[in-house]
């Protein structure tokens, strides 16, 4: 096919010959142009794919409605829902409002003073009241009892002031156990010291009270104080570690769906000891020839969080290396070899040929990475990456054209021998923003350069893909 273009090269060019004025005679122009049509029409072809995947993205993130909610509504759907109930009275609290209806009884200074209801009480009562009940003793009805202790008494002011008592009236004299028995009159004595708080029998204070009051155990019990405190989520944390962001994975392990473009270089090496089986100009020819090209490269990567924001990648990749080939040279001779193999002259062709051709080369790889990354937040969208790793790659196939190293005529790239493993390093250092936790867009500065030539031991030249370059990459993930 190739020859068969060469011919109608040559059929136009000698016809072009044959008109009337100046005719275009620069191909090599021509060509120029074509390939940069060309290319131009490869990166629209890009630009659309990526547009689509990204249209893609968003459209997902739209339907399923994942988008990352503010800090202060995650808060609010995390805080614990404060139920108002009606809690019980505690014992401390029933303590509290029986004291109130308590009142104490003004002490007798002597065994024969009368206790005075009317001089005690808080509680209003009839002013007709003035002589209070004398308190007999059980075994000496007629002489006052003796007294053993503050007394008290409950404040009954309805029942007080409904007793029939006029102003000269004296209460009858009872016995202590009528006292005891009648409601209004209900009394209660303590052996203990007046005024004095008491916790499991030790004195803790003084009180308000001319008695000794025993606080309940259950008052003062640390549960029932932290059952009594409002329940809150602190909104201020101190951390001691690396901040992590609500999009972050849960998960340790995470699979992902990568794409990414790049481009691709390559360095050309001659060996020292291997000069004399290259053509001369072979190696001008392959120096000013191939330009980098843009590829597109997909695989499937396996992450597992080692560490809070340290990550350890792995997985499977199809990528490409392509070159853009332009040959553009004349061969003036022609090289004559020994029986070794090696050119030993040239000889001088009368009809010197030139050698003008473009196609595009490219080299189809399977890449088994092993990296180790470092994944900072910046914010709760943006994270930095960097990432360093190895890779072991295959050889799949070639594709284009070039030219022999030692008659300088056209051959395809799937004639020569490669290398069926090759091994690379890799270095990333970018930004990725998180649209949200499954979908994140890249922008990573890449360096892959190859540890030795795609070409067997063989040939005396080395050709070392490297690809760098400003990656835009967009990772899916898959969980």
């Amino acid at each position: 096919m190739k020859k068969q273009l060469r011919h109608i090269e040559d059929f136009v060019r000698s016809k072009l010959g044959l008109l009337d004025g100046d005719s275009q005679t620069d191909w090599l122009d021509f060509e120029r142009k074509l390939r940069r049509a060309t290319r131009i029409r490869q990166m629209k072809r890009v630009a659309g794919m990526v547009s689509v995947l990204l249209l893609l993205g968003f459209s997902q993130t739209f339907i399923s409605g994942d988008w990352p909610l503010r800090r202060n509504q995650e808060q609010a759907f995390d805080a614990p829902v404060q139920e108002t109930k009606s809690k019980p009275a505690t014992r401390m609290e029933q303590e509290s409002e029986s004291t109130k209806s308590l009142e104490v009884l003004r002490t007798p200074a002597s065994n024969n003073q009368v206790v005075d209801l009317d001089q005690n009480s808080t509680s209003e009562q009839s002013p007709k009241l003035e002589a209070p009940p004398k308190i007999l003793s059980q075994n000496n009805p007629k002489g006052p009892a003796q007294a053993q202790g503050p007394l008290l008494a409950m404040a009954d002011a309805t029942e007080v002031a409904t007793t029939d008592n006029t102003d000269d009236e004296v209460l009858e004299e009872w016995s202590l156990q009528e006292i005891i028995s009648r409601p209004e009159h209900q009394a209660k004595i303590k052996n203990l010291p007046a005024g004095s708080i008491l916790k499991d029998g030790e004195k803790i204070g003084e009180g308000p009270f001319p008695f000794d009051y025993e606080l309940p155990k259950m008052t003062l019990n640390e549960n029932d104080i932290k059952a009594r405190r409002p329940g809150f989520k602190p909104t201020i944390q101190t951390r001691t570690g690396p901040y992590i962001s609500p999009l972050q994975e849960k998960r340790p392990w995470s699979y992902s769906l990568n794409i990414y473009p790049n481009f691709a270089f390559r360095e050309f090496k001659i060996d020292p000891l291997k000069r004399s089986l290259l053509h001369s100009d072979f190696i001008d020819a392959m120096q000013a020839s191939e330009t980098s090209g843009v590829n597109i490269n997909i695989g499937l990567e396996i992450s597992k969080r080692i560490g809070p924001i340290t990550y350890l990648n792995s997985g499977i990749e199809y990528i490409n290396n392509s070159y853009n080939a332009e040959f553009d040279f004349v061969n003036f001779r022609h090289a004559n070899f020994d029986e070794d193999g090696e050119i030993i002259n040239y000889t001088l062709l009368k009809d010197p040929q030139r050698i003008a051709f473009s196609d595009l080369n490219s080299f189809h790889f399977l890449n088994f990475p092993l990296n180790i990354s470092y994944q900072p937040w910046a914010s709760d969208h943006l994270r930095i990456n960097l990432e360093f790793g190895f890779s072991l790659l295959y050889f799949l196939e070639a594709q284009g054209s070039t030219i022999d190293y030692r008659t300088l005529e056209l051959i395809d790239l799937e004639d020569r021998s490669y290398r069926k493993y090759m091994a690379s390093s890799s270095l990333k250092l970018g930004v990725q923003y998180y649209l949200s936790p499954n979908m994140n867009i890249g922008l990573e500065p890449t360096l892959m350069y190859f540890t030795n030539s795609i070409y067997t031991e063989d040939y005396p030249f080395e050709v070392i893909p490297y690809s760098m370059g400003l990656n835009l990459n967009l990772q899916m993930k898959l969980q």
